[in-house]
């Protein structure tokens, strides 16, 4: 009888034992807070029965970046899109421009073929100058609101006057037959003019001494005619500033610009241009001597030429663009 008591007494501890063991085998017993786990199941890295973690997994998704193509650069010319391009109707006399006057042109109101009175204003005026330049020797004149014909070798210059500051607003100058240059030399400020029919259109040089700077704004050049027809030509030599923004060119038979010797010191800007090459070999000319910056930047071009944009290394060529696609222009004479 004490035996069989005995043996059941170790029959109940021994399952006791098995109850033990079986649930230390479904989870470890933790001394940590209510909820807590440790070992595999608290990272997530083995089984039971517990929630995944909430942090998504990362993913070996492609790239959201398009694929690169082989499409030519482009390069933005936004200010295209605010500035009206300069046109036979919205410059010159009595044009479209906003601030153009709207008056009689008249003979009477010309000035005269030397002028000497310092701050003088000639407007309103038409004449034709024939084979006598218009020669200024004064500072501060103001030409507005005219139209000049001129049949000879120079159309207008300024003559060894420093600083001369001339301004020619709203105006025409045409050329005749003969005709070699429409404007000579520097100290001078166009805006919303009309310049054609000449050889060169306008010279840039020292002919007639150092007279200040060159500004050139929202103006029309076209019509180069002769067999070395240049728009916008430096020869020999730029003593001063020279800045062109906002203007439409058009090329003759060589180029637009063609410059030779800028003084150390001095600046060629052309800046937001448009350029039509006309069909010439080249658009541009750099010249590749000492001297002075040569700078096109932010400039629109046609594909009007015979060789390419530009020749010579002398430029800084920066952003640059075709008309028709906004593909870069490259540098590459």
């Amino acid at each position: 009888m004490v035996f069989k008591h005995l043996l059941a007494g170790r029959l109940g501890l021994l399952a006791a034992v098995l109850v033990l063991a079986s649930a230390c085998g479904e989870g470890e017993i933790s001394d940590s807070p209510a909820g807590a786990r440790r070992g595999p199941e608290a990272s997530g890295e083995g089984g039971g029965d517990f929630d995944a973690p909430t942090n998504d997994a990362p993913t070996n998704d492609a790239p959201t970046n398009d694929a690169p193509t082989n499409d030519a650069p482009t390069t933005s010319s936004k200010w295209s899109e605010t500035v009206v391009k300069p046109d036979a109707t919205n410059t010159g006399p009595n044009c479209s421009a906003p601030g153009c006057p709207n008056a009689t042109l008249s003979p009477q109101n010309s000035p005269p073929l030397v002028i000497t009175q310092d701050g003088a204003t000639y407007e309103n005026f038409t004449m034709t100058n024939g084979a006598e330049p218009i020669v200024v020797r004064a500072r501060n004149v103001t030409f507005r609101n005219f139209y000049i014909h001129h049949d000879n070798w120079t159309g207008l210059y300024v003559d060894n006057v420093p600083n001369a500051n001339l301004v020619l607003e709203y105006g025409e100058i045409e050329g005749g037959s003969p005709c070699s240059q429409l404007i000579e030399g520097d100290g001078i400020t166009v805006r919303y003019g009309k310049f054609h029919s000449c050889d060169d259109i306008w010279k840039i040089n020292d002919s007639y001494g150092s007279n200040g700077p060159v500004t050139i704004e929202n103006s029309y050049f076209y019509d180069v005619i002769g067999g070395h027809g240049d728009t916008f030509m430096i020869w020999p030599n730029m003593d001063n500033d020279t800045t062109a923004r906002h203007n439409h060119f058009v090329g003759g038979n060589t180029s637009i610009v063609i410059d030779a010797s800028i003084s150390p010191g001095a600046t060629l800007l052309f800046e937001e241009n448009w350029l039509h090459g006309g069909g010439a070999a080249y658009t541009i000319y750099c010249d590749t001597r000492e001297g002075g910056a040569r700078i096109y930047r932010d400039n629109l071009f046609d594909r009007n030429y015979q060789y390419g944009p530009v020749a010579d290394p002398g430029c800084t060529w920066i952003e640059n663009a075709y008309m028709d696609d906004s593909s870069t222009v490259p540098y590459s004479p």
